[in-house]
């Protein structure tokens, strides 16, 4: 098997990962979906980390999608657009977490670290156990309870994010990689012909008349 077949069989393997990795969330967004009473209170408004993983999930799978077709065809265009849709995924997953750490109804919290001066007076209903019961609000600042929270979970998020980096990582070196032979493949494959490009047939004159 050649280099390039080894580079081509490692990336499609890489994104068939990715693949599962984008089924898997979309797979736990669909599972907690299914243990609350209706739908419409995942449509509330309320579940930001949820719908952050949710989006990505499907985010990867057209990633994963597009890796594999780049692979298969060996398309230059399918592989620059996984390396830029991969970069930029890196910088998303950084965001997720940041709405995952600012999640209210897990946290249990209101407000970072002044309640009254951060909402003139009127705390948001996150801010309630019950939006009803003005009386039920969160005492616990957000600050304090995402320290806690990050701190109970640190081994959790530390490994998610570890395998998620590696593969996004490594199948960005893979398809750079890949990249670079096709296009070194497709350079070598024209340069024959341009070095020995095809002779002119000699041209055959007709004389007319006798020769003496």
């Amino acid at each position: 098997m050649s280099a390039l077949k080894r580079v081509k069989v490692a990336f499609i393997i890489f994104n068939v990962l990715f693949l599962g990795l984008g089924l898997t969330a979309i797979g736990y967004v669909a599972w907690n979906l299914s243990q609350l009473p209706n739908s419409s209170v995942f449509l509330s408004g309320k579940f930001i980390f949820s719908y952050s993983l949710l989006g990505i999930g499907f985010v990867i799978c057209l990633i994963g999608l597009i890796g594999c077709i780049g692979g298969l065809s060996s398309s230059t265009c399918c592989l620059k657009a996984f390396i830029a849709m991969t970069t930029i995924l890196l910088f998303v997953d950084i965001g997720v977490v940041i709405a995952g750490y600012m999640e209210q109804s897990q946290l249990q919290c209101c407000a970072f670290s002044n309640t009254i001066a951060e909402y003139s007076g009127t705390p948001p209903p996150s801010c309630y156990k019950d939006a009803k019961n003005t009386s039920s609000i969160y005492v616990s600042l957000c600050k304090e309870s995402m320290k806690d929270w990050v701190k109970g979970k640190i081994p959790i998020w530390a490994s998610v994010i570890a395998v998620a980096a590696f593969v996004q990582i490594l199948s960005s070196i893979l398809s750079c990689v890949l990249l670079t032979k096709i296009q070194s493949s497709m350079r070598v494959s024209q340069a024959p012909a341009e070095s020995n490009p095809s002779r002119p047939r000699p041209r055959q004159s007709k004389h007319n008349g006798l020769n003496f």
